[in-house]
């Protein structure tokens, strides 16, 4: 899909986290405002250590760029 077919990027305001039992465990819920509005997103174990890996890679490219 080409970037022109893509919706407007949301941009963060705001940043939380939590937690909440479910019937797998306990899983993260990060829940980000944006300026189309709320993003929430429940994490096991697994994915937030991935998720966390994402970030950092996504850092080192904007601290190379910048």
């Amino acid at each position: 899909m080409a970037d022109k077919d893509k919706g407007a990027a949301l941009v963060p305001t705001e940043f939380r986290v939590s937690s909440a039992a479910s019937n797998e465990g306990t899983v993260g819920i990060l829940s980000i405002e944006t300026t189309g509005g709320p993003i929430r997103v429940a994490l096991d174990s697994e994915a937030a250590a991935a998720l966390a890996e994402a970030i950092a890679r996504l850092q080192t490219k904007l601290e190379r760029v910048g």
